[in-house]
């Protein structure tokens, strides 16, 4: 009787031991807008897009003006050509436009890779930058406070934003929260 007593004095501080030994952190939250809108590697990555963005726009406006020549003196001549030319014209109208229409698509494709390119780097930063201050605070949980968009916290005490810290971390002096 006095060895079950005892296994089950031992099984219990045992269980007791492990649950007090595990790790009781607090749970923080970032708000990652914020954080983006003072590094300075975002604004050098939203101008590498806005330069590229440029490049796209001046090329499409030479294949508009293009097209919109052409239409013109399509328009101009169209009551005194022959079927056969005005045919011919009209094809290469509609291939003009064709070519418009794929060049908008190809450049929103275009323009969504240059940002997952620039900005990845940028994100992977904040992300190590998140870990280490989790880690340094005693962080288990720090979740995204998005002012723009969706947030996953619904409260949460000032005191547990860590945004500062993580720009901080990231070499960033930021100015004091207010309400984020």
């Amino acid at each position: 009787m006095k060895r079950i007593v005892l296994s089950l004095v031992a099984v219990v501080l045992l269980a007791y031991t492990s649950v007090s030994a595990q790790k009781t952190g607090k749970i923080g939250y970032c708000n990652v807008d914020y954080v983006l809108a003072y590094l300075p590697a975002t604004k050098a990555a939203q101008s590498e897009i806005a330069t590229r963005e440029k490049q796209i726009r001046a090329r499409l406006e030479q294949k508009l003006q293009e097209f919109q020549t052409k239409y013109a003196a399509y328009e101009k001549e169209a009551a005194g050509l022959s079927e056969l030319i005005r045919a011919d014209r009209e094809k290469e109208l509609t291939n003009l436009k064709n070519e418009i229409d794929a060049f908008q698509q190809q450049a929103e494709m275009d323009l969504a890779k240059k940002q997952e390119e620039v900005m990845q780097p940028v994100f992977d930063q904040i992300n190590n930058a998140i870990k280490e201050v989790a880690l340094e605070n005693d962080f288990v949980y720090i979740l995204n406070a998005n002012a723009q968009g969706l947030s996953i916290v619904l409260y949460a005490p000032e005191e547990n934003n860590v945004s500062n810290l993580i720009l901080k971390k990231m070499g960033v002096n930021p100015p004091p929260l207010t309400g984020n």
